[in-house]
C-alpha cells in the first residue's frame, strides 16, 4: 500500500470535520444577525449592481445584487445586498418587507429569503457522510493489514 492510499480516509474525516464546524458556523452566525435585525421597514428595490464571476468550473456569469432603499431611524438608506444571485430576484421596484439593525442601519435581512435549517441540515448530513467514509475507510485500511 503507497502512502497516498494510506491518507484518502483521513482527507475524508478532515473534510467531514470542516463542512459540519463550517455548519455550526454559519447557523450561529445567521441567529448573530437575526437577532441584531429587529426593526421592520418597507424596502424598494430600486436598481441591481452587476457582476462577473466564475462558476468553479472557469466559466463566467453575470451575478446580480439588489440594491435596495428603505426608511431607518428617520434616515433614507441606499444599500447593496450583501447576497448575489445568478437571475434578478425580484423586479425593481418591488416593496420587500426587510428587518434592519438599528445600530447600524445598512445591516438588514429579509424575513423571507431567511430560510434557517434547510442548508445547515444538508452541510450536516454531507459532512457526516464524508466522516463516516472516512472512518470506513480507515477500517478497511485496518483490516487489509
Amino acid at each position: 500500500m503507497n502512502r497516498l492510499e494510506a491518507k484518502n480516509p483521513w482527507i475524508f474525516i478532515i473534510v467531514g470535520i470542516a463542512i459540519i464546524i463550517l455548519a455550526f458556523y454559519l447557523r450561529m452566525n445567521g441567529n448573530a444577525l437575526k437577532e441584531r435585525c429587529t426593526q421592520n421597514a418597507t424596502a424598494v428595490v430600486i436598481d441591481y449592481e452587476e457582476k462577473l464571476e466564475t462558476d468553479g468550473e472557469g466559466d463566467w456569469q453575470t451575478m446580480y445584487s439588489p440594491i435596495i432603499m428603505y426608511n431607518a431611524n428617520g434616515q433614507t438608506v441606499t444599500t447593496t445586498s450583501p447576497t448575489s444571485y445568478n437571475y434578478r430576484k425580484y423586479d425593481t421596484n418591488t416593496e420587500v418587507e426587510i428587518l434592519y439593525n438599528p445600530d447600524n442601519v445598512e445591516e438588514y435581512i429579509v424575513p423571507s429569503d431567511f430560510k434557517t435549517g434547510t442548508i445547515y441540515i444538508f452541510l450536516i448530513i454531507f459532512g457526516a457522510f464524508c466522516f463516516l467514509a472516512g472512518i470506513a475507510g480507515c477500517i478497511q485500511s485496518y483490516l487489509k493489514k
